[in-house]
């Protein structure tokens, strides 16, 4: 792919785009993801579950208490204490926390971004600069919201961390 043309990139990055989110959203095959490169069948960045937007942890605790009692099961309660200890709600203030998954999510996500960067230094070289591994890196992975995008964020992640 040395070289290629600007139009070329944007294109691969557009149709790759489209197969994460087909991949994604169940309209291919379980064949056709598998033919898929890896980097194609997740996520650019895995995310948690949001809470709906209408729900409120205080109602919701004293709802599960309410059901709890008239049920006589101990389950609601279990569930109670599975927010808590999960950090999804506040014990204090019965608040939702920001907390959306498990630390996992996080270690997945550095874990990615590494071997993203990797690619990239990985084709730097005589022959390549890092603008255009940072084009091409972005086009097969379809990262960002635009082709663009995407290969600007990978150049700012090489840089050296400001002191």
């Amino acid at each position: 792919m040395a070289g290629a043309p600007k139009d070329d990139l944007e294109a691969l990055w557009e149709r790759n785009r489209m197969l994460r989110e087909k991949a994604l959203g169940g309209k291919l095959s379980p064949q056709e993801v598998q033919s898929l490169p890896p980097q194609l069948r997740w996520p650019v960045k895995l995310h948690g579950f949001e809470r709906p937007k209408g729900l409120r942890g205080p109602a919701l605790v004293k709802w599960l208490t309410f059901q709890g009692g008239i049920w006589q099961d101990k389950r609601f309660g279990d569930l109670i204490d599975a927010l808590y200890e999960h950090g999804l709600v506040d014990l204090d203030t019965h608040e939702f926390t920001d907390q959306q998954g498990p630390p996992e999510l996080d270690r997945d996500n550095e874990y990615q971004q590494a071997r993203c960067l990797e690619e990239v230094r990985a084709r730097i070289g005589p022959d390549k600069s890092k603008r255009q591994a940072c084009r091409e890196v972005a086009a097969e992975w379809a990262l960002g919201n635009s082709h663009e995008a995407g290969w600007r964020w990978l150049s700012d992640q090489l840089r050296p961390p400001k002191k």
